[in-house]
């Protein structure tokens, strides 16, 4: 085992979670400052400032979603409007796997290595399912090798 990879992927990790978290923290801070500048803007009748090299403006998009998020009611609308191609039939790739993993799970936790058996015939060549393997870190409690 080379320690030095495993000491490396340590590092980056928690330099992943650091940079995540700080990130986060800019996104928050942005989501605050934002409607607040596009007040002033507005209260100032201005539409862009320049400022140490940078342009800041205020850009207005059009968004169109489903009145009071009823998405059957929106595709029968786009489909006798003629607008059939933007309503599809789709699924959650995220709950479907989550289904998955409880349907195939033996009684210890562990996933049999021939996945396919186990899952509805229907799925056969339109549904696969297989492992994936990572590599993770977590914070132990005692002192580990170094």
């Amino acid at each position: 085992m080379n320690i030095d990879k495993v000491t490396t992927f340590i590092a980056l990790s928690e330099r992943k979670a650091m940079l995540a978290a700080e990130l986060d923290e800019v996104r928050r801070a942005l989501d605050e400052l934002e409607p607040i500048l596009i007040e002033q803007f507005a209260d100032d009748g201005i539409r862009h400032i320049n400022l140490n090299g940078h342009t800041v403006y205020v850009q207005a998009q059009l968004w169109a979603s489903p009145v009071d998020g009823d998405y059957e009611r929106a595709c029968d609308a786009l489909e006798q409007s003629g607008l059939s191609e933007f309503v599809g039939r789709r699924f959650n790739s995220q709950t479907l796997s989550a289904w998955v993993r409880e349907h195939v799970r033996d009684e210890r936790g562990d996933y049999p290595e021939q996945i396919d058996e186990h899952l509805p015939i229907a799925f056969l060549g339109s549904i696969k399912a297989e492992k994936k393997w990572s590599v993770r870190v977590r914070k132990s409690e005692g002192k580990g090798r170094r």
